[in-house]
């Protein structure tokens, strides 16, 4: 039986760790990049279902910012207890090697809290740019107003959805292809049918096969 040896595990590790220290050098965008929703995602597909009713559409960006808001609090407040933590510890264990260890797992984890927290800061940022570009007359809203608006929503979304149910079934594509496709700017739409049609058409996409 072979047996487990733990250098061999840091031998691998460091090596590992090596791999992507060039990565990060030869490619700066791993080490800059953000995982958080993009602009256009914001505003083409995590509002898409409000299209057709403005003050839904900025009610859900509100909600949306709103959820953000309260990750990045409770992101905070990781981070203060990791770092109280990483005090305690040191002063504790007077930077022996288990010591180290733990700190080393602390500094890891406090890297991913302020990574998360810089990413969610920046997609409420990209929300608020929307709703002052495109609800500067929404701002002072109240809920109430909001709500008054709420038959005219539901109107529009249940409309849109079985029209996008009918062209689904018409040409046999899923209704959620349906909902994306309509969803994107005009031009875009037009762009997506027409490479699909290429693409079907030049024998790329073996259908049915």
């Amino acid at each position: 039986m072979l047996r487990f040896r733990p250098f061999k595990r840091v031998a691998y590790y460091r090596r590992f760790m090596d791999i992507l220290s060039q990565l990060e050098e030869t490619i700066p965008l791993l080490s800059e990049m953000h995982l958080g929703h993009t602009p256009f995602q914001i505003e083409f597909f995590k509002t898409a279902q409000q299209k057709g009713s403005r003050k839904f559409e900025y009610w859900n960006h509100l909600v949306q910012m709103k959820s953000l808001e309260h990750s990045i609090r409770s992101l905070w407040l990781d981070i203060e207890e990791i770092e109280i933590s990483m005090n305690c510890l040191w002063r504790r264990l007077f930077g022996g090697a288990r010591g180290k260890l733990k700190n080393k797992r602390l500094d890891f984890q406090l890297t991913g809290l302020k990574i998360s927290l810089a990413e969610k800061e920046l997609e409420i940022s990209r929300h608020l740019k929307i709703v002052l570009r495109d609800f500067g007359d929404l701002l002072g809203a109240s809920e109430k107003d909001i709500m008054d608006a709420e038959e005219e929503y539901w109107v529009h979304r249940l409309s849109r959805q079985l029209a996008y149910h009918k062209i689904a079934v018409t040409l046999g594509l899923p209704v959620g292809e349906v909902a994306s496709i309509s969803v994107l700017p005009e031009h875009l739409a037009i762009q997506v049918l027409e490479e699909a049609k290429k693409l079907m058409s030049s024998g790329v996409l073996k259908i049915g096969v």
